[in-house]
């Protein structure tokens, strides 16, 4: 139904499976692509996947993460089979081309902070979870419609 707005959420590992099926779609498809907690490469290369969302991407992260995304990824590689940063906890890294100007503007990165405890998320790999958090920073999101 290429009239529906669609939207893809994932946290983790599923991340590398929605980057990989946003690599695949036509570009403007859908509406956006969440990430939360993303295990994948910092230095992920984002561009073709920055396509299919019209209205981006939103990541969020935490440098609090340290088990899962921190000690976890330096044992057993991130989910896109490297040993380096994850993104859901250090951000995803730009590349300094012309590119990343446009990549700049579909990506955005929220990083955990103190002031966001009160939802129940307290920074950890499965912070985002909570549901006043959810309902805070991430439903908004998606409900928001197209211009």
């Amino acid at each position: 139904e290429p009239g529906r707005r669609m939207a893809i959420v994932a946290h983790s590992a599923g991340s590398a499976v929605a980057l990989a099926a946003c690599e695949s779609l036509p570009a403007d498809c859908l509406a956006r692509v969440v990430l939360l907690a993303p295990s994948v490469s910092s230095k992920y290369e984002l561009t073709p996947a920055l396509l299919a969302p019209r209205r981006g991407m939103d990541v969020f992260s935490s440098k609090k993460d340290w088990i899962t995304l921190g000690m976890g990824t330096r044992l057993v590689g991130t989910a896109d089979r490297h040993w380096s940063a994850a993104a859901g906890r250090k951000g995803f890294r730009l590349p300094k081309t012309a590119a990343a100007a446009w990549e700049a503007c579909r990506l955005r990165q929220h990083f955990w902070s103190a002031d966001q405890s009160w939802t129940g998320n307290t920074g950890r790999h499965t912070g985002a979870y909570a549901p006043a958090f959810l309902q805070t920073y991430v439903l908004p999101l998606l409900v928001t419609r197209d211009p």
